[in-house]
């Protein structure tokens, strides 16, 4: 019928820009099993007792560290563009492999990628420990080229690592970071380290080793996805995002995976990088007053009422903002606990206090909007005024 045929078309019309648009080379071209000989592979020199690699004609061949593996084949040590998720489920239905998209470079231990806008080229390097990689991209458009992401390669590890970016957070973990498993990353926690926000270092602590994912010039973004088995939560593809590379412009950006043994100090396994951050980033902070800093949260996640969707934590949860009584009764007891921390701020010489939550915790893992002016459109009884003049919260911040 013709809506199938129409709906088919567009389905092409959109998978044959997808093709477009990606980057190609002439390897792309060519299928799996009749693919040319390859090359002949560049090895490393380091012996297999500490990391040990082999650069083919596409990207890593093989990658080990202290005999372990990291690489299922070499296709995933392909240097690849990053696929949107579109791309991804493209490949999946059509049941199409990916194709290969870079090409050996008449430079040693380099392969290069041809886009649409430009070109990009990885140099692998060893320095100890340190796998290293020299990455050129060229925009030979005449487009700005906002954002570019390349997956530089995906490895396995032989359990599930922990680790994660070194954002202090509202727990501060500090340049320590936070270590838990990988494939349960809090979705509150970004997995790119972006330098413009914090230091570009993820680490991923494998058992058998440990390894930190760095970008050592501070100039992309370094970022670790989620694992592309959930099964196992093993494999995870290493991602470099560079940005803002004009007209005409080529820009290098160095990134590194520096490897040592498991339980290894982050620390010290990238320290030239922390103080390359440090003092490019250097501390602005001018605070004289160091009297105590209070902290207030007016909601719980483990609350869970029908009444009570914002979560309040006071009354121990018992407070219904459905009825008119209800918002009341909440009015009153928000007010009788700022005045309860106050007194408290005061006995203890504080300079003064921290909300938390004055919006509530009705959608668990969305909790943090950065708009005050969203408080009356997430939690209404915040505007409850009574018998006052003004709203609950404007009340409340004027004790």
């Amino acid at each position: 019928m013709t809506p199938r045929r129409s709906s088919f078309t567009g389905f092409l019309l959109v998978l044959l820009a997808a093709t477009v648009f990606a980057c190609t080379s002439p390897a792309k071209a060519e299928s799996r099993p009749n693919r040319m000989p390859t090359p002949a592979v560049l090895q490393s020199d380091a012996p297999k007792q500490g990391l040990d690699f082999v650069v083919g004609a596409h990207g890593l061949d093989s990658l080990s560290f202290n005999g372990q593996s990291l690489l299922v084949s070499p296709e995933t040590g392909e240097l690849r563009p990053q696929k949107s998720v579109f791309r991804a489920v493209l490949e999946a239905i059509l049941a199409r492999p990916s194709p290969r998209v870079a090409t050996p470079s008449k430079q040693t231990n380099t392969v290069d990628l041809s886009c649409p806008w430009g070109r990009v080229s990885c140099a692998y390097g060893k320095q100890d420990d340190r796998l290293t990689m020299r990455i050129e991209v060229s925009n030979t458009s005449e487009e700005p080229l906002d954002d570019f992401s390349i997956r530089l390669m995906e490895l396995n590890f032989p359990r599930v690592p922990d680790g994660g970016t070194l954002e202090a957070g509202m727990f501060g973990f500090g340049f320590k970071g936070p270590e838990w498993p990988l494939n349960r990353w809090p979705p509150s926690i970004s997995s790119v380290a972006d330098p413009r926000f914090v230091v570009p270092i993820i680490r991923a602590d494998f058992g058998t080793g440990a390894l930190n994912f760095c970008s050592d010039d501070l100039e992309c973004s370094v970022g670790i996805p989620r694992t592309t088995n959930p099964s196992d939560g093993t494999s995870y593809p290493l991602v470099m995002t560079c940005r803002d590379i004009k007209p005409g412009e080529t820009k290098t950006f160095n990134v590194s995976l520096r490897f040592a043994r498991a339980g290894s100090d982050t620390q010290e396994l990238s320290r030239d990088v922390l103080e390359r951050y440090a003092g490019k980033y250097p501390s602005q902070l001018n605070w004289t007053d160091r009297r105590p800093i209070g902290a207030i949260f007016l909601a719980n996640s483990g609350i869970n009422a029908a009444t009570n969707p914002r979560r309040w934590s006071f009354h121990a949860g018992n407070i219904d903002v459905s009825t008119e009584a209800g918002r009341r009764s909440f009015r009153e007891a928000l007010l009788r606990l700022a005045d309860y921390a106050i007194s408290l701020l005061k006995r203890t010489n504080a300079q003064g206090m921290i909300t938390w939550d004055p919006e509530g915790e009705e959608f668990l893992g969305e909790c943090y909007y950065g708009e005050p002016g969203l408080v009356s459109r997430f939690a209404p009884e915040m505007e409850f005024k009574g018998n006052g003049e003004k709203s609950v919260i404007d009340e409340y911040f004027e004790i």
